[in-house]
């Protein structure tokens, strides 16, 4: 056969793992790990502060509070300009001298790495009225430094936005007058930047406490509120009609190159307010950390009319962690915040290294702010692989290299003849398995699956030319290569041409499969890494060394009869992983079907190409 016997050992080790991944249904626990830095060195902490990285110190500034009494006795929110700075290095707050220009809250600040920055835009000042305040901060030698930046083209507050590039995006925020339905992009790679207008998209409405982020290179807006209510939003909590209404749902990825922007799966419910950023967890999906809903509200006020929503006694806010799944256009609802703590709100959420974060301080119940300081690192996403899957797979490979032992020592493969050609005796259905199996590979398993989930089933077109090769190999090339009495197609091409035929058709294969081995090897080393704990350089490793063992032990007998058993195991593992994923689908297998075919995976045709207008 000229197929690679190690390509055909990696698959039965895609699809033995495929199997056993599928029986390990244990639950998942939250996507986050969460710990406590040391707390901010204030008496009530903040809402609606700025805050960034600057190498390695954390930079805590501005945000309000209610230091006298609270909202519900009549207490005054007081803004602040205080600055305060964590080192990671010594795990200790300091309190610089310098202050803002001006008492400033509610406005968007964005870590900038490569300048070693931070950018604190817009927010309100003391009277609550949005500012066009702009201005970059920097971490010297231990002193705060701040530089003006160009100001916003408008007023704006409790707005959105990112960092992408050293360029600066805004969306929405509460203006003097209204809520904006625009954005702003300025380009600080630019000599002389100066702020520009994006578009907004046209059935998108503007929106306050929205939250904002980078993914896989696009732009993310998520959720918010159309508009504040009147009066301070710390004490507007009896509106509901009104909160319907303004709580948004809606959800939009930009395309920084292009500007487009492109709506998304709506959030289950509206939800405003969330810590401001999205975070990436893992290579599809990325999360949205609690958020105020108006269900939620409306308990509130039922269950404690007395408090209008407010006090001490309230019980803070929702600690849902809603996740985006960027393949199915999804949102779930997967884990909570910390038990022992309060899910914070209007705070930012500050990205650390790749799938961790901080969200320092924030308001914790309406009118309250903590002192609290979370960091967050996103787990690795699989459930433990435990002792039984371990156990199936040390079985079945012990197995395989039984068989292959077995026909090593058989008499069968003594001679070069048997151990090429298996002396001919080899059953027609065992055969027929094992070209099964070999027609397969970790890219037929693993890559096409998901390409077709990801996109259509168009790619399974390229797979129907075999209905027609089938039958003319069955019928015509298997009877003639057979009456030849050859051992290899190679040899063929010496017989009827000559040696350098032979030479350059063989090299060109291994040159061929010298690449699809490397991609057919690292997919189930990529998918054992991912379920278990095994370091991918070790499970490709471990993978060749099997490859290698099989192929050199037994001949070409006991490859085929492996081959056909691991032809059952892929079989048996595909038909599993399906009867899991129908059982776990409401509406099961209908329920596929029609979503198959609403979103048109089903070979749907794109009669676009044949437009000769």
């Amino acid at each position: 056969m000229r197929v690679s016997q190690g390509s055909r050992r990696v698959r039965s080790v895609c699809g033995l793992i495929l199997a056993v991944f599928c029986l390990n249904l244990g639950a998942q626990e939250g996507p986050v790990a969460w710990e406590k830095l040391q707390p901010l060195p204030d008496e009530h902490g903040f809402a609606g502060l700025f805050a960034g990285i600057i190498d390695q110190h954390l930079v805590v500034a501005g945000g309000a509070n209610f230091p006298g009494k609270p909202p519900w006795e009549n207490g005054t929110k007081v803004w602040h300009d205080r600055v305060f700075v964590f080192s990671f290095g010594t795990g200790k707050w300091t309190t610089p001298s310098i202050r803002l220009p001006e008492a400033l809250a509610y406005g968007v600040s964005l870590s900038l790495p490569d300048r070693q920055s931070i950018a604190f835009l817009g927010g309100s000042a003391r009277d609550n009225h949005p500012t066009t305040s702009a201005f970059e901060v920097r971490l010297q030698e231990g002193r705060i430094e701040m530089t003006p930046l160009p100001p916003l083209p408008i007023p704006l507050a409790e707005s959105s936005g990112v960092a992408l590039n050293n360029k600066l995006y805004l969306f929405s925020g509460r203006t003097t007058e209204n809520t904006a339905r625009m954005g702003f992009r300025l380009d600080l790679n630019q000599s002389s930047p100066h702020w520009e207008m994006i578009p907004w998209p046209a059935s998108a409405r503007g929106r306050v406490h929205s939250a904002a982020g980078v993914f896989d290179g696009k732009i993310h807006v998520v959720g918010g509120r159309d508009r504040v209510s009147e009066g301070d939003p710390d004490q507007a909590t009896d509106r509901m009609e009104t909160y319907q209404r303004d709580f948004l749902r809606d959800a939009w990825r930009l395309d920084p190159e292009t500007l487009d922007w492109t709506r998304l799966a709506d959030l289950p419910q509206g939800l405003s307010a969330a810590p401001q950023g999205i975070v990436p967890a893992g290579s599809s999906h990325f999360l949205l950390l609690g958020g105020v809903n108006v269900s939620f509200l409306e308990e509130q006020l039922a269950a404690r009319p007395e408090l209008n929503g407010q006090g001490h006694e309230h019980p803070g806010f929702p600690k849902t962690i809603w996740a985006y799944h960027t393949i199915t256009n999804t949102w779930t609802a997967t884990g909570e915040l910390p038990a022992d703590t309060f899910a914070p709100v209007t705070v930012p959420v500050i990205p650390l290294m790749p799938q961790s974060f901080i969200i320092p301080s924030g308001e914790i119940k309406p009118g309250v702010r903590s002192t609290q300081v979370l960091y967050g690192k996103i787990k690795a996403n699989r459930a433990p692989f435990g002792t039984l899957n371990w156990t199936i797979v040390a079985l079945y490979l012990t197995a395989m290299v039984g068989v292959g032992y077995w026909f090593m020592r058989n008499e069968a493969a003594a001679s070069t003849d048997a151990y090429f050609r298996g002396g001919q005796r080899v059953p027609w259905w065992i055969a027929g398995l094992s070209i099964f199996a070999t027609m397969l590979s970790a890219i037929t398993f693993m890559a096409i699956p998901a390409k077709a989930y990801a996109e259509n089933m168009n790619a399974w077109i390229g797979q129907w030319s075999m209905i027609l090769i089938v039958p003319l190999v069955v019928v015509f090339y298997l009877p003639f290569f057979r009456k030849l009495d050859v051992t290899t197609a190679y040899q063929y091409l010496e017989e009827r041409f000559n040696l350098a035929s032979r030479l350059v058709a063989s090299a060109l294969f291994i040159f061929f499969h010298l690449g699809r081995v490397a991609i057919v090897l690292y997919l189930p080393a990529l998918a054992l890494s991912s379920a278990t704990d095994i370091d991918i350089f070790v499970a490709i490793f471990a993978i060749g060394v099997l490859c290698i063992l099989y192929t050199v032990m037994g001949g070409i007998e006991a490859v085929v009869w492996t081959d056909a058993i691991q032809a059952l195991v892929l079989l048996g593992g595909a038909l599993l992983c399906l009867l899991v994923i129908i059982s776990r689908i409401d509406g099961g297998l209908g329920t596929i079907l029609e979503i198959g075919v609403t979103d048109q995976k089903f070979l749907p045709a794109d009669w676009g190409s044949f437009d000769v207008s």
